[in-house]
């Protein structure tokens, strides 16, 4: 397939992915009644049932090559896993988040120092704007300030470690299998909570099943469309359609939860929609121009 159309299909699987982690993340917060250790648990499960089955009946192929960049990334991407249900359980799913989906900033200098990916100057500029624009949405009316509370610096420490294991993810594309890397994070994600989730009791019942099961199948297909589409896109790129998810987070919040959107928190949105836009545009172009193989 040519450059272009590579670039057309990574778009749209980022694209759809971030709306299923919308999905997901809504149904984290009508399940806040069970502790977030239990729901990450239940995530991993599902991914490791729904891989490992497949993989039994040879419907996909689970080889690992990278093995030390695997457990890195599985390593990684549990903790931001269990720091982004932890955020959007306590601070809200508007503001957790937003707060969550800084990682751009963090995976895209990773890019750079790690995977020696070229970053244009008019991409740091969007991305630039795209970060004041998620600064604006957690801006407090009421304060007139941020309020970094410990739960508020949790969700930013997971936007650091989840842009790191965006980096793995990016670089474990050249190697394995978007169910390999996906595999990795469930095998590692398990082991992180699976004690701390029996530690901490909780009543789940038959309809707190049947939510947690939901969110991890909308997370499986959130995460591999991701990985697919990162094995086509640049991180900056990716990373960027990857805010959409906080902004229809916003809206979710608003609409389904009773959150209010105050007119910093609408010029965020803006600032972010435009970022997000502009990049892809660009970069669109510069696909569409490059020869075809």
């Amino acid at each position: 397939m040519n450059k272009f159309g590579d670039y057309a299909k990574g778009v749209i699987q980022m694209t759809t992915s971030s709306l299923m982690f919308s999905i997901m993340a809504t149904l984290v917060v009508y399940a806040r009644h069970i502790d977030f250790f239990t729901t990450a648990l239940y995530r991993f499960l599902v991914g490791v049932f729904v891989l490992g089955t497949l993989a039994l009946f040879r419907r996909i192929k689970l080889d690992y090559n990278n093995s030390k960049v695997l457990f890195l990334r599985g390593f990684l991407g549990g903790i931001s896993v269990v720091l982004f249900y932890l955020a959007i359980i306590k601070l809200g799913i508007a503001k957790g988040t937003v707060i969550s989906f800084t990682y751009p900033v963090f995976a895209t200098t990773g890019g750079l120092i790690f995977l020696k990916e070229r970053v244009r100057p008019l991409v740091w500029v969007f991305m630039i704007s795209a970060l004041v624009g998620v600064t604006l949405l957690t801006y407090e009316g009421e304060s007139n300030m941020l309020r970094l509370d410990l739960w508020t610096l949790l969700a930013f420490a997971g936007a650091v470690i989840g842009g790191q294991a965006l980096v793995c993810v990016k670089r474990l594309t050249r190697t394995d299998s978007s169910y390999s890397i996906y595999m990795s994070q469930c095998l590692m994600g398990f082991w992180l909570v699976v004690i701390p989730a029996n530690l901490i009791p909780t009543k789940v019942g038959m309809w707190g099943i049947i939510i947690l099961l939901a969110i991890g199948l909308s997370a499986i297909l959130a995460q591999l469309l991701m990985n697919w589409g990162f094995g086509k896109l640049s991180i900056p790129t990716g990373s960027l359609l990857g805010l959409v998810t906080p902004v229809c987070n916003v809206f979710i919040g608003i609409f389904l939860f009773g959150e209010i959107l105050g007119p910093f928190e609408l010029l965020g949105v803006c600032l972010v929609l435009a970022s997000c836009v502009a990049i892809v545009w660009g970069d669109r172009a510069k696909a569409k121009a490059a020869p075809r193989s």
